[in-house]
């Protein structure tokens, strides 16, 4: 009587190889679709511009009082100031950061620029400053604002002042009101 002692426990080497391979694959293949950093900063910066300009044209709208978004092509200085009332003429900063803390943020990431500014009234600037006003009314100027990120990806934010409405896109879109 021989005795035959077998193992059943344990992978073998080639199961353990296949296992590997098959990860190796899915890891090529899905890699190259997972966003970049830098990609993503641009991204997160486009969409809390938007916010701040949905945010003031309703702000403006509700309380009626007037705003204004100082720009600066070239840079990544965006100041948002609130007016106030007509008899003084005078801008003061938005609010103490106590009670509107969402207006004192930084609203675009290191890296990120502002490339140009198109307006309904003043056309392209990509030098100088821009001012979005939004009175009683909201926005008072259509607004594409052209965002750069360090890898040279672009975005741009698109605000629309008779529906209030605000876009991002991927890309550098030429759009005119």
């Amino acid at each position: 009587m021989s005795a035959c002692v077998r193992r059943t426990g344990g992978f073998t080497l080639l199961e353990l190889v296949m296992v590997i391979a098959i990860l190796a694959l899915a890891a090529a293949l899905v890699f190259p679709h997972l966003p970049s950093l830098g990609g993503n900063d641009l991204k997160v910066s486009a969409r809390r511009l938007a916010g701040a300009i949905r945010y003031l044209n309703d702000q403006a709208v509700a309380t009626k009082t007037g705003y204004r978004m100082r720009i600066v092509p070239g840079d990544g200085t965006i100041d948002i100031q609130r007016v106030e009332a007509a008899t003084s003429g005078t801008d003061k900063p938005a609010s103490p950061p106590k009670l509107d803390p969402f207006l004192q943020e930084q609203l675009l990431a290191d890296g990120v620029t502002v490339s140009d500014v198109v307006t309904g009234r003043e056309g392209k600037k990509s030098a100088g400053e821009v001012v979005l006003t939004f009175g009683m009314g909201g926005l008072n100027d259509y607004a594409a604002i052209h965002l750069k990120g360090s890898d040279d990806r672009q975005y741009t934010v698109r605000a629309y002042p008779s529906t209030g409405r605000v876009r991002v896109d991927e890309g550098y879109v030429e759009d005119t009101p």
